[in-house]
């Protein structure tokens, strides 16, 4: 039961960021971790999803190497 409601609030995230067009790296396979190249103009909307999903999630100014340094949020999905 439990896997089944993480899969419905992951594919709720993922289908947000590809209906919004939103640059992402899924690292979900290595890290349990979706890097989300940050911009104004979804950021609030993004964040009030993850709150009501309950994902912890970061904003890393210098981003990583998966994002190639671009500030990014981090949001662990284990």
């Amino acid at each position: 039961m439990k896997n089944q409601v993480e899969q419905r609030t992951i594919k709720y995230l993922l289908d947000f960021l590809n209906n919004n067009n939103i640059d992402y790296v899924d690292n979900r396979e290595t890290s349990s971790i979706i890097w989300v190249i940050d911009k104004d103009v979804y950021r609030n909307d993004l964040i009030d999803i993850l709150n009501n999903l309950n994902y912890s999630y970061s904003f890393e100014k210098r981003g990583s190497l998966a994002t190639k340094n671009k500030p990014s949020l981090m949001i662990i999905v284990k």
